[in-house]
């Protein structure tokens, strides 16, 4: 793995120790080998947000936008 990476992957992990918000996945534990890290988080069922945007029949409602909206800027 480059220096570079590896300084990212740290600064990464470092910004998941600190962050405890409903709405961003909870990190655990970080474990790694010779040439690979290990990231143990949460499980997220519900899948990736693009996708289930690209899946609606339709325009997305204005109620359901509001709470998809809220939820991003309580994240933030």
């Amino acid at each position: 793995m480059k220096k570079n990476d590896l300084l990212a992957h740290r600064r990464e992990i470092e910004t998941l120790q600190k962050v405890d918000h409903p709405n961003i996945i909870k990190y655990y534990e970080t474990y790694n080998n010779s040439d690979k890290i290990y990231l143990c988080m949460e499980l997220c069922k519900g899948g990736h947000l693009s996708l289930s945007l690209k899946n609606l029949n339709g325009p997305m409602g204005e109620k359901e936008a509001s709470k998809i909206i809220a939820k991003l800027l309580r994240a933030l």
